[in-house]
């Protein structure tokens, strides 16, 4: 599931996108851009691994309930105004968020990385993981592998044919995407 937060909103008004898993593009695979739309790019993101089940998850004992970071690019028409008026259409189709390579999940104030050549700095606050797992919580039951991605930056990657983006966190390379 996607949970978008615009920035400045408070963090516990969130606009939900819930995805098929035939939206997440595993294992390395090249992303093809769709024909449906002419201009595409990607926003980028943080994922988190559910690593138990839960439900009315007190946000006090939310980091219990994830184990691993990595990150994460979703798909997005520039210009297919039919979509985009409605977000969860624009993303939940096949491969259209790419995944990366999941790193463990330590407890830091900041998580850096970058994508694509820019570098992003997420502090704790930024993303609000543990206050977004017990905010879900409240109209999901969590299960173990689902996917949570707050879209909290404005970081936004151009899709091009042909193009390869990188992503590293810790300083390790965890996403390498092909674009076809």
């Amino acid at each position: 599931m996607l949970v978008n937060r615009g920035a400045g909103e408070p963090t516990d008004s969130f606009a939900i996108d819930v995805l098929p898993d035939t939206a997440i593009l595993k294992n390395r695979k090249p992303f093809f851009v769709p024909d449906f739309a002419d201009n595409w790019e990607y926003r980028v993101a943080i994922a988190y691994r559910v690593s138990r089940l839960g439900k009315n998850i007190a946000t006090k004992f939310a980091s219990r309930y994830y184990d691993a970071a990595t990150i994460a690019l979703v798909a997005v028409p520039v210009d297919f105004d039919n979509l985009t008026k409605h977000s969860a259409m624009a993303t939940a189709f096949d491969d259209a968020v790419a995944i990366g390579d999941w790193v463990p999940i330590e407890e830091t104030s900041s998580l850096q990385i970058s994508v694509g050549g820019k570098a992003i700095t997420l502090s704790a606050e930024d993303v609000a993981i543990d206050k977004v797992v017990a905010h879900l919580s409240r109209y999901f039951t969590f299960k173990i592998g689902d996917i949570v991605v707050p879209l909290v930056t404005d970081v936004t990657l151009p899709i091009a044919l042909d193009r390869t983006i990188t992503g590293e966190m810790k300083n390790t390379e965890v996403l390498n995407l092909k674009i076809k």
